[in-house]
């Protein structure tokens, strides 16, 4: 899985509760900006208007697609 900065909507869940679903502010790499973070690599992200991460908290990435019928 790759998480790229312009592209992914975020959750956030604690337990069964949702507790944040919206956009990434920035993601970090190091001391770097960047677009996108592999699989695997350490990465910091910033969450537009969130900061209450707490231990177990689940995180996940998607990509909202229009499909035409």
């Amino acid at each position: 899985m790759t998480v790229r900065y312009s592209e992914e909507q975020s959750a956030v869940s604690r337990g069964d509760e949702k507790v944040f679903d919206g956009n990434i502010e920035s993601l970090r790499r190091g001391k770097d900006d960047v677009k996108e973070v592999n699989y695997g690599y350490e990465c910091g992200l910033v969450f537009d208007g969130f900061n209450d991460i707490q231990v177990d908290d689940k995180m996940e990435f998607y990509q909202m697609v229009e499909v035409k019928r």
